[in-house]
Parts: C-alpha cells; sequence; structure tokens
C-alpha cells in the first residue's frame, strides 16, 4: 500500500492517455470503415483488460497506431485479423527480434514513419478546420504544438483545456434579431437578410437565440431596449413580441432581469408578448412567479397570433400613432393594393 501514493498520479495520467489513444484510434478506424464507436464500451474493454493483464505482471497498454493502420489498410476487418498480427507479433519477438538488433535506428524509425503516413497526412487538417471554424483551427493547432513540444499528457490537458474555454465563451452568446414578416405568408425571417421581410409598424419582434444566464441577462436586455429604440424613430413601438423557441434554458436571475424590463415598458406603455415558450423555459418562469405580475393572455403559439392580437387591440384601442386604417388587410391578406398604400403613407410621412 505504500506504493500507491507514488503511483496514483503516474497511473492516472497513464489511463487517460491509454484511453484518450484507443477511442482516437476507434473512431478514426469507424469513420473510414463506416460504423459507430460506443465510448463506454471502448472505457470497460480497456479497464477488463489492464486489470486481468496486471495479474501476469504485463504493463498498461494502448491501441498501436501504426499497426492499427497497417492492419486496416490490409483489409482486416474482424477481431480474428487482430489475433494473426499477434502472433505475428509473438513470432517476430521470440525469433525475428535479434536480426533487427544490429539496424541503425533511422532505418527503425523509417519503418514507423511509413507505418504511419497516413496519421502523419492527417496534419493537412488543421487547414480545413480553421476553413470551417476559426475557434476549432485554433484549439487543433494549439494542443498538436503543445504534444509535439511538450508531452502527450501536457498537449491532452491543454487541449481539454482550450475546449472548456470555447465552450464557455460560445456559450455566452446570444443573439438578438429584428423579425419581419413575408408578404401573404405568416412567416417571419429576420428583416436585415430578406428584403422581402416587412416590419410591422408599432410591433418590434424579436427572436432570442441561445442560453439566458446570470451572465448574459444584461446584454440581452441592452439588445432587446436598442432593438426598440431603433424602431421607435420610425414610428413609436406599443408592442414587443418576444420569439423564445431557440432559447434552450433561462435561470431565475435571467426571469427576474425580464419581470424588471417588463415594468419598464409599461411605464413607457408598451406591452411585452412572448411566443412558443419551451416547456424547460416556462418552467422556470413559473417557478419564479413571473405570471403573477404578468398577465398569461399575452403568451402566443405563433408570432402570427401575436401580430392578430396586437394589430387588433391596436386598432381597437385607438393607440396607433400611424393611423393605417388598412394594418389588419396587410397583415392578415398581404395584398398588393394595401402594401403600395402603405408605402405611399410611409413615404409621405417620411
Amino acid at each position: 500500500m505504500w506504493l500507491v501514493p507514488k503511483l496514483i498520479l503516474d497511473g492516472l495520467v497513464i489511463a487517460i492517455i491509454a484511453f484518450s489513444i484507443n477511442i482516437s484510434m476507434a473512431s478514426i478506424l469507424a469513420k473510414k470503415m463506416n460504423y459507430k464507436v460506443n465510448s463506454n464500451q471502448e472505457l470497460l474493454a480497456s479497464g477488463f483488460s489492464n486489470i486481468f493483464a496486471s495479474f501476469f505482471s504485463c504493463v498498461p497498454f494502448a491501441a498501436s497506431l501504426s499497426r492499427s493502420l497497417i492492419q486496416m489498410q490490409s483489409g482486416g476487418q474482424t477481431q480474428l485479423t487482430s489475433g494473426v498480427c499477434c502472433g505475428c507479433l509473438v513470432f517476430v519477438l521470440l525469433y525475428v527480434g535479434p536480426f533487427f538488433e544490429p539496424l541503425p535506428h533511422c532505418v527503425l524509425t523509417a519503418i514507423v514513419i511509413v507505418a504511419m503516413k497516413g496519421m502523419i497526412l492527417q496534419m493537412h487538417d488543421f487547414v480545413t478546420y480553421w476553413r470551417e471554424s476559426v475557434i476549432e483551427g485554433i484549439v487543433w493547432g494549439a494542443t498538436f504544438s503543445s504534444v509535439v513540444l511538450l508531452d502527450i499528457d501536457y498537449g491532452l490537458v491543454i487541449g481539454i483545456c482550450l475546449s472548456l474555454v470555447c465552450v464557455i465563451f460560445m456559450s455566452q452568446k446570444v443573439l438578438v434579431t429584428r423579425l419581419g414578416r413575408i408578404f401573404t405568408t405568416d412567416i417571419y425571417v429576420e428583416s436585415d437578410r430578406y428584403k422581402s421581410a416587412f416590419e410591422i409598424p408599432g410591433v418590434v419582434i424579436l427572436r432570442l437565440l441561445g442560453g439566458i444566464n446570470f451572465v448574459t441577462k444584461d446584454k440581452v436586455v441592452k439588445k432587446i431596449a436598442k432593438n426598440i429604440k431603433a424602431a421607435s424613430q420610425e414610428f413609436e413601438t406599443q408592442f414587443v413580441i418576444l420569439d423564445m423557441m431557440a432559447v434552450s434554458s433561462v435561470d431565475s436571475s435571467t426571469v427576474k432581469a425580464f419581470q424588471q424590463f417588463n415594468k419598464d415598458l409599461k411605464a413607457q406603455d408598451i406591452t411585452m408578448k412572448f411566443v412558443q415558450f419551451t416547456e424547460p423555459v416556462r418552467k422556470v418562469f413559473q417557478r419564479c412567479n413571473f405570471f403573477a405580475e404578468f398577465d398569461e393572455s399575452c403568451l402566443f403559439p405563433t408570432i402570427h397570433d401575436a401580430v392578430l392580437d396586437s394589430v387588433t387591440l391596436t386598432n381597437n384601442n385607438g393607440r396607433l400613432k400611424t393611423s393605417f386604417t388598412n394594418l389588419t388587410d396587410i397583415i392578415t391578406l398581404g395584398s398588393s393594393s394595401t402594401l403600395n398604400s402603405l408605402s405611399h403613407k410611409v413615404s409621405s410621412k417620411l
């Protein structure tokens, strides 16, 4: 037992590196041979094999990069091939090994490099990853450089840490986009990407994408307020519709931020509406008593339902400052005549 404290750290590092090599090699071969890999099964196989081998004074094992690639290139696909390969290896170690002993190390290195030609050529993947995603290219390049310059264990740690940092960084990015309606349809798309998308006067439609938490809530609220301010430069905003379908998660601080923001909008005579709450997000809002102050009649299944309700309330209450008498026709029918009429009235007001 006195050896355990001295060996536990090195053993843990060896186990992580061995499993990383095993699962990486299995993933590479699975991609080329078109089959799936179960990481849990690979972990169990490695664990039981090392436990069994430890009773016979065997060293920890991992996948052989060179022999695995040679076996694949020679057409081997079953475990019987591994048995034949192990038999040949035992024969070489027992009988043929002495003939390789006088060979210079450079010759042995050349044999290994030729066998691992396919693995070495994967360095070209860096260019592909960089073109597809700069972040993935940085992670790949930093991990590769760390493994080559430092060691495998340091490279793995650096690669894992960089990946976690990138995941955290990407999770803090929440998009807020303005939506407009495609005429003669009930489809709402990003107005800055589609020229045919028409933004309804007095109604600001925003789509939120990503998870909102205590880190991003203030940024999201500021983006919403910025879009409302930009839309109010042309027409006074009376309704704000938030599409929550792409919001994956929220926390209690996010709900409190929306409660305060709703109060601020009410003070400006602006009504906030929510569309397409996902069930996990709705439950968080409900547990935080958001609907005790927020009217549930402002929850809608689709954006178009919320727009129709806003237009009806606008026309009935006389709150629409732009006074388009045929606004409801534009929303429901989208006819060319009403569109032309609206365009002339907008031009005259601008």
